[in-house]
């Protein structure tokens, strides 16, 4: 097969007229890695007895990436690959699998290019990123398969791409939703040559040259021609982007840019966040928070309406919106359960603000979460205010949120009661309503607004 072979080429760069059974364990320190970090490459020995089988299972759990040497002169150690190899390593691991097909200036008839055999094999083995042939006997393209497994490792595609359905993966696609939401400063749906540039800046302290936004455009554009506007780059356009990166293996470019938006290498956001609260306080938006959430509204609605479709769009950037108790069809529909709606279920601002202002009361970090998976950007110091411990005499309350339970037995129309107070009429009551939110006094723009919260106990 030559996989020690390899190693030793690799590493001092010419054939080794000698070969050992197995090479010892090689530690490449970071300096002298082109990917700056330390490289350990162990070689293995596999032998069907157990005592070996065992140790070198041992070895595959510590590893970060596998690459399977085959001998592309022999047709019967192409099929090993799907009759053992592979089988074997998935059951033990799931980390990302290089092909490798060494001898490739003796490649037999009717063994298949690397390629076409990543192509063959990839929908029972996701595990198999990427496919490459090499000759160890001249050196040729043994840097390429090391490469290949630094990348795999540092700029993993799995959580990425799809290469089943050739479609970026749906939490992926979320993320992005995320960034793009982010870098629209103007909120067209659009990133213009400025926003493309902030972009470039902020994630590799570049800007582009004359040309090269251009070129960009065109190669978004010879895939899709809805994927550039006058106005700029549609959000389509951009996952089309991130896409052609990826099949180029410039997937660090698109790791580089997650990285910057906070995403980690499960593609989440790491929000932990708490305040030192007393037991009499509360926590409320705000104001700032108010004129994010306001503007947003603006954005996305239609002669002051919010629909459900648009409430859709503004939580795209998450699997389920907060106030759902499932992922389902009917998730969307559910936000007439705690706040006024029109009769086609669409929000006026107040009721959007109510909604905001109803799950703040009941779990902040929760409301945190959802703000800056929306594209909220503002400092934590910023996001909320403390209302100050509650002192029932005084009557200059500056909180804007108060609560009030409607107590009693069953049956006596407590969830009526609910309902009225969602201006809707008592006989629609829901059996799952419970708690709502809606503006009762003031003008939110004068900042005079009230928002009363009326809970079933």
């Amino acid at each position: 097969m030559g996989k020690t072979s390899l190693i030793k080429s690799y590493v001092s760069k010419s054939f080794p007229h000698e070969v050992p059974a197995v090479s010892p364990v090689v530690v490449i320190p970071s300096e002298l890695s082109e990917s700056k970090t330390t490289v350990t490459i162990v070689d293995s020995l596999y032998r069907r007895d157990q005592e070996r089988e065992e140790a070198t299972e041992v070895e595959i759990r510590k590893t970060d990436v596998v690459l399977l040497v085959y001998d592309m002169s022999r047709l019967e150690s192409l099929t090993r690959l799907g009759s053992f190899w592979l089988p074997w390593i998935a059951r033990v691991t799931k980390v990302p699998i290089i092909l490798v097909g060494n001898k490739a200036d003796m490649r037999t008839a009717g063994v298949p290019t690397p390629e076409e055999t990543l192509s063959s094999l990839i929908r029972d083995y996701p595990q198999c990123v990427f496919a490459t042939e090499c000759n160890v006997l001249t050196l040729a393209n043994t840097d390429t398969v090391f490469y290949y497994a630094h990348y795999a490792v540092l700029y993993p595609t799995a959580p990425l791409y799809d290469p089943i359905k050739h479609e970026l993966t749906p939490k992926f696609a979320r993320a992005l939703q995320l960034c793009f939401r982010r870098l629209d400063k103007d909120q067209d749906k659009c990133l213009n040559d400025r926003e493309l540039n902030d972009l470039q800046t902020q994630v590799f302290n570049t800007r582009f040259k004359d040309n090269e936004l251009e070129s960009l455009k065109d190669l978004i554009k010879a895939e899709s021609a809805e994927g550039v506007l006058a106005s700029g780059v549609t959000f389509g356009g951009f996952l089309i982007l991130q896409k052609l990166l990826i099949k180029k293996l410039n997937g660090n470019v698109c790791w580089s840019f997650l990285r910057h938006f906070g995403f980690n290498d499960s593609l989440e956001l790491e929000l932990d966040f708490r305040l030192d609260l007393q037991s009499s306080q509360s926590v409320e938006l705000s104001p700032d928070t108010c004129a994010f959430l306001t503007a947003l509204f603006d954005s996305y609605s239609a002669d002051g309406c919010l629909s459900l479709a648009a409430l859709q769009d503004i939580f795209s950037t998450v699997e389920t919106p907060f106030w759902a108790s499932s992922e389902s069809e009917e998730q969307w529909s559910e936000v007439g359960l705690h706040v006024p709606t029109k009769a086609d279920g669409s929000l006026v601002l107040s009721s959007w603000l109510a909604l905001w202002y109803l799950y703040c009361y009941m779990d902040y970090k929760v409301v945190y979460h959802y703000l800056v998976r929306i594209g909220m950007s503002l400092p934590k110091s910023s996001v909320f205010v403390l209302t100050k411990p509650r002192e029932i005499a005084k009557s200059n309350s500056k909180r804007k949120v108060f609560l009030c339970y409607v107590l009693g037995d069953e049956g006596v129309g407590k969830k009526s009661l609910l309902s009225s107070f969602l201006s809707r009429s008592p006989d629609l009551a829901d059996i799952h309503l419970d708690t709502a939110c809606a503006l009762v006094e003031g003008d939110r723009r004068l900042g005079e607004s009230y928002y009363l919260i009326v809970s079933s106990m």
